[in-house]
Formats: structure tokens, sequence, C-alpha cells
């Protein structure tokens, strides 16, 4: 739910794409910073977590700055629903990198809800060739997702989850800041009090609340797990959209939501004991 406001503040905003992304991930880094400094203190022997959450940063870093030109390049629902395919590639990308293989529930679960997502497409998606730059780039965004979510379950130790995400987030957003020096961009290009509360709500709601909690679900639940439940962003955003724009979903949307409703509790039904092997597997 938290990470599904995101696009509401992207497209509001007409900030950079480096610099946003930059000032939202050094702001949460610097926010939970208290919280970090008081853990590597009780957990010092966890310091590795530190060094092992820059390698993940750099694919979060290119994710959000491709996510921010995608988004403003094509329509919000062609975004939306490019990057919740997650569930489709996170199996591929999960046994190249840490051998784990989809379960037989997680499998008729994750066909329910891609279902659900597909009726959306068909009905939603729009294809042309204005836009057609924008779903690519989201597409590739989607890829960087996937990757950032296995990097998590693969570097995420057993420390605390402060220790992981706050490096994390700094990395990520000094990259930004790199990758817009690179393109002659300073931070200060284009930034005002509205910008500034733009880059504050992004880092607090769909940051600090929202990957925080994927990357702590990475450590307790299955990697397919996350993908699926992860697909809810599109029925958070529709909910936002009533509720904010009067933005009233299609009939489709109703039994899109259904269909992910039956592949979540699919997945979900076993998901203590998912969770305790792999808890297991990191200890």
């Amino acid at each position: 739910m938290a990470c599904s406001t995101a696009v509401i503040m992207i497209k509001d905003s007409s900030l950079d794409p480096n610099l946003l992304a930059g000032y939202r991930l050094i702001l949460g880094g610097l926010l939970l910073l208290p919280l970090y400094l008081r853990d590597l203190k009780k957990e010092q022997k966890q310091v590795k977590d530190t060094l092992y959450a820059c390698w993940p940063g750099v694919i979060l870093c290119a994710h959000f700055i491709s996510w921010v030109i995608g988004c403003r390049a094509t329509y919000a629902a062609n975004a939306t629903l490019i990057v919740n395919m997650v569930p489709a590639a996170m199996p591929f990308v999960l046994f190249f990198l840490v051998r784990e293989v989809i379960t037989k529930r997680e499998l008729v679960g994750t066909a329910f809800s891609i279902c659900g997502v597909v009726l959306l497409m068909v009905s939603d998606f729009n294809l042309s060739e204005e836009h057609f730059r924008g779903d690519v780039i989201c597409f590739f965004s989607m890829l960087l997702f996937a990757l950032y979510l296995a990097l998590s379950r693969k570097y995420r130790g057993r420390g605390s989850i402060w220790l992981y995400s706050v490096p994390l987030y700094i990395s990520a957003g000094l990259c930004c800041f790199v990758v817009a020096a690179l393109q002659g961009i300073m931070p200060w290009h284009g930034l005002n009090s509205v910008e500034l509360t733009h880059a504050l709500l992004l880092a607090v709601i769909p940051t600090i609340i929202g990957h925080t909690a994927l990357n702590y679900s990475m450590k307790v639940l299955r990697g397919q797990v996350v993908g699926v439940l992860n697909l809810t962003q599109f029925v958070w955003a529709s909910l936002f959209g009533y509720i904010f724009f009067a933005e009233i979903p299609g009939m489709a949307f109703y039994p899109a939501v259904l269909l992910l409703a039956i592949g979540i509790c699919i997945i979900v039904t076993k998901a203590e004991a998912v969770s305790e092997q792999v808890s297991k597997e990191k200890a």
C-alpha cells in the first residue's frame, strides 16, 4: 500500500528524475540514521550488512531513475501494470542468485495473480508509438526491481533491518546524484519547497515504510510470496485514485482484484511454515 503512493508524487513532480530519486533515497536514509547508529553499537558483528547493501543500492538507484523516466513517458496505468509483472521474472532471478525454486503452490497462486494483471492490461493498457519508449523503460525498471529484491534475499544478513536498509538507501541516493552530476545537473537545479515536499513524501511513505517492509519480508518469506503480495499495489493505487482524484476504476478492475485475491490466498495459506523454513536456511 505504501509503495503504491509513489506514482502520485512522481507524476506531480517536475524535478529531474536523478535528483528526485536521489533526494528520496538520501532523505529516507538520513531519517533512519539514528536507528542505524543505535543498532550498529549493539550488533557490531553484523557490520558486514552495511557493506553488502552497497551493491543492491546501485541496482535500486537504476530502478528508481528508470522508473521515474518511464512513468513520465507513458500512461500511469501502463507504468503501474508493467512494474507489477515482477512475479513473472522473480522465479528466474531467485533461481539464478540463490537457487530458490518456485513451489507448485506458488506457481498456481502466481498464475491466478498474473491473470488478474493481464486482464487489467487488456482493458487499460494503451499501446502507442508515442509511449512505447516509456513502456520499454518501465519493463527494464521492473527487471531491476526483481533483481533488487532478490539481492535483498542474498545479502540481507541476520542483523537489524536498519543495518541493511540505511546504507542501502544512502548509497543508492549518492549514486543518483553522481549520475545527475555526470549529466551536468547539480543538486539544486529545479529545487524548491514543492519539490522538497514531493521528495520527503516519497522518502517517508514508499521508501521508509514500503521498501523497508519489502526488504524485511525478503528475509522471512520466500521471494515469490513477496512478489505476489506486492501486486496489490494496483488495488491500492486505484483506491487512492478514487479517494483523491475521483477516478472510478473500469469494470475489469473488479474481476482482476478477485483473481489476485485468489492467488494470494493460495500462496499465503502456508506462509508461516515457509517463513520458518527460510529463517532456518538463513541461520
